[in-house]
């Protein structure tokens, strides 16, 4: 169940962004003299995805422990909810140590070198985009409302990072966090109250 709340989150969190985007050139178009068009179904259909999405973040908290969930009360800037979908996007799944949770995400920096030339250093993306985009904005509001992850990427960036790229290493920071707290002591497993293991 935890795979299939996931992979649904995934698409209709997808379909709902090119929706949007749609309704925003449209109303742009009508800026410049296009004719009105009756955007009505559109809108409501945008309603009904929210409410889809909003349902399914709700029963992906119902499957999370409350322990897994109270992570989300003591760091400020992430929802119970993100923490929820993240937990079942990780169901099923184990680690052993935290590096291997990083490399499943995508996080992962890979080097480009050979012999003595050195190339740039980017994240693998080998995991799943969905996952990359949820710790994207979770580490989004980490940097923003928690102090340590805050003074984190504000070091990153005085380190010479990218804007994005001092996210994404305050995403790995999380990762790593998440792991210790969250699956160490349970051979890698998230804490799912409800997913059969």
């Amino acid at each position: 169940e935890a795979a299939a709340i996931v992979g649904s989150l995934c698409h209709l969190e997808t379909v709902r962004q090119q929706l949007t985007t749609h309704l925003r050139k449209r109303t742009e178009l009508e800026a410049f003299g296009v004719p009105h068009l009756n955007l009505m179904h559109a809108e409501e259909a945008l309603d009904n995805l929210e409410y889809q999405i909003k349902k399914l973040r709700e029963r992906a908290q119902a499957l999370t422990d409350e322990r897994t969930l109270s992570l989300a009360d003591s760091a400020g800037g992430i929802s119970r909810a993100q923490v929820g979908t993240l937990a079942c996007l990780l169901a099923g799944r184990t680690f052993s140590d935290a590096d291997k949770l990083v490399a499943f995400v995508g996080f992962d920096v890979r080097k480009k070198e050979s012999g003595t030339w050195r190339g740039r250093e980017s994240i693998s993306k080998r995991g799943n985009p969905y996952a990359r985009k949820l710790l994207f904005q979770m580490a989004w509001g980490l940097s923003r409302y928690h102090e340590t992850y805050k003074a984190y990427r504000a070091k990153k960036k005085s380190e010479g990072f990218h804007h994005q790229a001092a996210i994404i290493a305050t995403a790995r920071k999380f990762l790593r966090s998440y792991w210790a707290i969250c699956m160490r002591d349970t051979a890698g497993v998230p804490h799912l109250t409800r997913y059969p293991q």
